[in-house]
């Protein structure tokens, strides 16, 4: 007796915001080929953020600071699809404006989010 029963997939999800309460996020859910799009993008950045860190020179520590603030823009135009419940500058945000002009709570939020769902801990980063 074979049967067959469908499995439905969503290939987005939305979460709560719990810096900016009343606001709401949709970003995407990790999947084979987003995986292998994401790191390559990130991992040259990351490995630089890295080494600039481990200086105890003021101008490679600001360098890391800018790389993983990049890295955060990144992830951000790469897994964040939409923002519900947030008004900036008196009209609806959208993924740009938020990224330019919104609370910058909220995009490092989204951002740790995103790394959490695809699983790129600083442990997993380093390796």
């Amino acid at each position: 007796m074979s049967h067959s029963v469908e499995v439905e997939w969503s290939s987005a999800v939305w979460r709560e915001s719990e810096t900016n309460p009343g606001a709401r996020f949709k970003t995407v859910r990790m999947t084979l080929g987003r995986r292998a799009d994401l790191t390559s993008r990130v991992r040259t950045m990351l490995n630089r953020a890295r080494f600039h860190a481990a200086s105890g020179e003021t101008e490679e520590r600001l360098e890391a600071a800018l790389l993983a603030i990049d890295a955060d823009r990144v992830l951000l135009d790469w897994g964040l699809l939409e923002v519900e419940g947030l008004r900036i500058d008196g009209e609806p945000a959208t993924v740009r404006k938020l990224v330019e002009a919104g609370p910058e709570e909220l995009c490092r939020e989204i951002a740790e989010q995103i790394r959490r769902d695809c699983k790129l801990t600083e442990t997993e980063r380093k390796n």
